[in-house]
């Protein structure tokens, strides 16, 4: 294996979206442990103004459109990036992150999908995730209905099945380059 082997550059990025993956992980587990905690400790909340299963309501709710959503949004995402990858006309720069038109030519096609890869399949997913996690752990917090946790524990599994293994980002390269050549051809 030579040093511009795609596999070993490759790895150091995988293992990152791993590690943020369990800690982003650890961190709902830990946000539902104190959930658990501020319900079943010696003074748990009592909100008579609210009627009872509101905030449970809407957790559940917000769990499905996540759960849904994190289905249909970024593959919209990537065919989107991906047409303006086949046309020339990607550039993932931002404010924070500037990436300038000679870092950006010198991109391989499997890095600029790893960085699709990044920004759409991964970090989209695990917000969407994470965020309808959280809404469902403040709900069992305030409320103690234990479908809400459950709810949580749901979208943390769902979390862990999407984990970014080495097999699943290689396949969605695999793919996703496949129909980056298509649609070169079609250009």
């Amino acid at each position: 294996m030579n040093d511009s082997d795609p596999d070993k550059s490759q790895a150091p990025r995988e293992f990152a979206l791993q590690f943020i993956t369990v800690v982003l992980v650890l961190c709902v587990v830990g946000f539902l442990g104190y959930a658990v905690f501020v319900r079943n400790g010696p003074n748990p909340p009592n909100n008579p103004n609210i009627p009872a299963p509101t905030f449970t309501y809407m957790g559940i709710g917000f769990a499905a459109l996540m759960l849904v959503l994190h289905f249909v949004v970024p593959p919209i995402i990537v065919a989107m990036q991906r047409k303006q990858i086949a046309r020339g006309t990607w550039n993932p720069s931002s404010a924070k992150n500037p990436i300038s038109a000679e870092e950006l030519s010198r991109m391989s096609d499997a890095d600029k999908l790893f960085l699709l890869y990044q920004r759409s399949q991964f970090s989209v997913v695990a917000a969407m995730l994470a965020a309808a996690a959280f809404v469902n752990g403040a709900a069992y917090a305030l409320e103690g209905d234990l479908v809400s946790l459950v709810v949580a524990l749901l979208l943390v599994a769902v979390m862990l099945l999407r984990f970014p293994t080495r097999s699943r980002v290689e396949r969605f390269l695999s793919e996703q380059g496949e129909l980056l050549r298509q649609e070169r051809q079609s250009v």
